[in-house]
């Protein structure tokens, strides 16, 4: 599903409002500018909107062409407000992530590769089944399903950063674009946004609380594995008070 904004913490539109002509500013919607309020998101106000508008016309070429998500299929949908046939055909269903390329010289000039994840929205996420739990590898329940899916976002997410887990399914399309993936497990630094916090809804505490199990969750499978020299995970914060909490979280959990 893809809109050009909607309200914070969803549900996000079925579809895309209908257009209709009028006699001075040509084609408008019921969209419009004046009608969208203070809780409504464009897609240059969240971090994912950044990225594509920086990663250019290679990022956003490249993520059209990705397969369809081999769990698609085991969501009832992707919201549960509603439920949709294409939703059986997302590339990146809630709680899991795909790795693409940078993209674009700009974001190319400061990154690698990009892992691209949703996470639920807060009061929406898609509708709990224990099979969907099972697939997912997460130990849920309906109760804390948002939770449990955002959680899923960070273990799917740096899997793929840290290359304990391969996207073959999705790695001849970046090379038929004649990209490739970046995987250096001696020095590997990943940028990360507070999940969930955003647009989806999650409140901060409880988002906060996420990054931190996601975080040293991580960092308990990697110190399973062989030593790496140089790996790090740095989140972007805009307030000093939040990554204060999330500081201090982490270090009780370790």
């Amino acid at each position: 599903m893809e809109a050009r904004y909607f309200p914070k913490g969803g549900p996000q539109p079925t579809k895309p409002p209908d257009r209709t002509a009028h006699h001075i500013m040509g084609y408008v919607t019921q969209w419009g500018g004046m009608d969208v309020g203070g809780g409504m998101l464009f897609p240059a106000a969240v971090i994912d909107g950044l990225v594509h508008q920086l990663g250019g016309k290679q990022l956003q070429k490249e993520c059209s062409m990705l397969n369809e998500h081999s769990l698609s299929h085991v969501y009832c949908n992707q919201q549960s407000v509603t439920v949709l046939s294409e939703d059986q055909d997302v590339k990146c269903p809630v709680g899991t992530a795909v790795i693409s390329s940078a993209g674009g010289a700009e974001l190319k000039a400061e990154y690698d590769n990009i892992v691209h994840t949703v996470p639920p929205f807060f009061k929406y996420p898609p509708s709990f089944s224990d099979e969907l739990s099972t697939v997912l590898g997460i130990d849920a329940n309906e109760e804390s399903w948002a939770y449990d899916l955002l959680l899923s976002c960070y273990h799917q997410s740096f899997e793929l950063a840290f290359g304990q887990r391969h996207d073959y399914r999705n790695q001849w399309i970046i090379s038929l674009l004649g990209k490739q993936l970046v995987h250096n497990p001696e020095n590997n630094r990943v940028a990360v946004p507070l999940l969930g916090a955003g647009c989806r809804g999650f409140p901060v505490s409880m988002a906060i609380d996420a990054a931190a199990k996601g975080s040293t969750f991580w960092l308990s499978q990697t110190q399973e594995a062989e030593p790496k020299k140089d790996c790090v995970v740095a989140f972007g914060l805009l307030e000093t008070s939040d990554a204060d909490e999330l500081a201090s979280k982490i270090e009780k959990l370790l």
